[in-house]
C-alpha cells in the first residue's frame, strides 16, 4: 500500500532532525501540519491568500524536498507544486 504524503513527510522530517536546530525542526513540522497535511491539493494558493508569501515559499521548498525523498525511496510520484509559481 502506498504511503500518504503525510507519512512520507514525517519520515523525511525525522531524518532532518539531526541536521537542524530544534527551533527550525519544530517550525518545519508545525508549518507542514498547519498548511500541507490538511489540504495537500492547492496548499500554496491557500497560503498565498493569507498574504504570507514567505511561508508559501518555505512550504514549497519543504514539499519539494519531501517529494525528492519519496522518489529516492522509489515512490515514483510527481510533485504537484513543482510547476506552481509563488505570486
Amino acid at each position: 500500500m502506498a504511503k500518504s504524503f503525510e507519512e512520507v513527510a514525517r519520515e523525511w522530517h525525522a531524518l532532518q532532525n539531526e541536521r537542524w536546530k530544534p527551533v527550525h525542526a519544530n517550525d518545519a513540522i508545525i508549518s507542514l501540519e498547519s498548511d500541507a497535511f490538511p489540504d495537500n491539493g492547492a496548499i500554496l494558493r491557500k497560503i498565498e491568500s493569507r498574504s504570507v508569501i514567505e511561508t508559501a515559499r518555505r512550504i514549497k521548498q519543504r514539499v519539494a524536498a519531501i517529494y525528492r525523498y519519496a522518489n529516492a525511496e522509489d515512490a515514483k510520484i510527481e510533485n504537484p507544486a513543482a510547476i506552481s509559481t509563488i505570486r
